[in-house]
């Protein structure tokens, strides 16, 4: 089986952005989550399956809530 690679990328993901040649064993580095958000807009209690799980009753409009950018987690991460 043939070791997976990744490519370093120069610039902003967000903007201009080079993939180079160099590349790396993906066991070696750490991803990291593809946003740099201020927030997170949500939307709760937004399916039925999801409700009764919580036993909550379906609202009659969805819910909205907000979460601080530190709620983003990078890929693989652990969830403290």
């Amino acid at each position: 089986m043939m070791e997976k690679k990744i490519n370093l990328i120069e610039g902003s993901i967000f903007a201009e952005y080079t993939v180079t040649r160099k590349s790396f064993p993906l066991k070696d580095v750490r991803l990291l989550a593809p946003c740099l958000p201020s927030k997170a807009v949500c939307i709760g209690l937004n399916y039925r399956d999801h409700a009764e799980e919580m036993r909550l009753e379906l609202p009659k409009e969805p819910l909205i809530f907000l979460k601080p950018s530190t709620a983003v987690n990078n890929p693989g991460a652990k969830i403290s």
